[in-house]
């Protein structure tokens, strides 16, 4: 109550170590983060904070909201605490980033609050109980969400086994805004990353995923994560790879070290060159690997053949050709569909 009277009359700023601490005057920009994470609140303190926020206009400046490990929707406060967060949200539309960390959240609470959830940008709703109902509604979440950019499940016992979790992992495939996707401890097992390898490969926007502590996660796993990045069945297949995502955070004691590595090599090949280059880099890296491609050229699969532009852009770009001297070798030797772009 006594934070309530401070904030309706804007006697508090964030420090650099983010502690609050009163100031003689209000502010003139108005309050930006607010951290309310570990101190005993329950849904009367969020109703308490509500009214700070509509008695003082500054406060409608607010874009970060943290109020991790708090007990919100524990026992019989599911639906208080479902209603003051959904009023807190729609009064305060200028929030875009919302933890509730470790609030007793779980499936139902989700479930009432998706619609007010799917405007925000960043999500954070680790250890809350989360389960397949619960990752399903999440994938409606992402589908109607064009601002969702990070999205945090650590520590929920999602599992993989549930047209839940492969409802979820669907979504991605649609999704064009999601950045950062947290899955740490969320008991997934091989089905479950091969799922989720399968649609991330058409992902166009994650750059981060993170599947630290998803110990069932085995080579079967782990290579289906890898050929998302580098799909080495033809060289469409390459060029159609995912080449945004960046960091693929990811150990299990279940899982040769080399994979491992392998998964991180192509992460370092996005990050370090683009999307464009990347592409490219891993295509030159297909053909050199697997020559028998070029003998399909002339065969059943004529959609290579519109690959062909994109090796040469990059043997004519001006880099050294001894650089792909086995390539280009290779290539001058398929008859008839290089003859004359290549030339003698």
């Amino acid at each position: 109550v006594k934070l309530s009277n401070a904030l309706q009359h804007n006697f508090f700023d964030v420090c650099k170590n983010d502690v609050f601490k009163p100031i003689n005057k209000p502010t003139s920009s108005g309050l930006k983060t607010l951290k309310l994470e570990n101190v005993g609140m329950n849904y009367v303190g969020i109703e308490h904070l509500r009214n700070s926020f509509n008695c003082n206009d500054a406060m409608q400046s607010l874009n970060e909201l943290y109020l991790g490990d708090n007990d919100f929707f524990g026992g019989n406060n599911a639906n208080h605490g479902v209603r003051q967060i959904k009023l807190l949200l729609r009064e305060n539309p200028n929030i875009h980033t919302l933890s509730l960390f470790a609030t007793n959240l779980g499936d139902d609470a989700l479930s009432s609050l998706a619609y007010d959830f799917q405007s925000r940008r960043s999500l954070h709703l680790g250890r809350n109980n989360i389960t397949c109902k619960g990752v399903a509604i999440l994938g409606k979440i992402m589908l109607n969400s064009s601002t969702l950019q990070n999205l945090k499940l650590n520590g929920n016992p999602v599992g993989d086994n549930s047209d839940g979790w492969f409802s979820f992992t669907e979504s991605l495939k649609e999704n064009s805004s999601l950045k950062y996707l947290d899955l740490t401890n969320c008991k997934i097992e091989d089905d479950g990353a091969i799922s989720l390898a399968k649609n991330i490969s058409i992902n166009t926007s994650l750059e981060q995923v993170i599947l630290r502590g998803n110990y069932g996660i085995g080579e079967a796993g782990i290579g289906a994560l890898i050929q998302c990045l580098f799909d080495t069945t033809s060289l469409q297949h390459v060029l159609n790879s995912n080449h945004t995502l960046v960091n693929f955070d990811f150990y299990s004691s279940m899982v040769h070290i080399e994979s491992s590595r392998e998964l991180k090599s192509l992460c370092e090949i996005n990050q370090q060159l683009g999307r464009m280059k990347s592409r490219k880099q891993k295509f030159l890296c297909g053909i050199k690997t697997n020559p028998w491609w070029i003998s399909c050229w002339e065969s059943e699969n004529h959609h290579d053949r519109k690959i062909i532009p994109y090796l040469l852009e990059m043997l004519t770009s001006g880099q050294q050709v001894d650089m792909f001297g086995t390539t280009f070798n290779v290539l001058r030797n398929v008859p008839l569909i290089l003859k004359n772009l290549i030339g003698p």
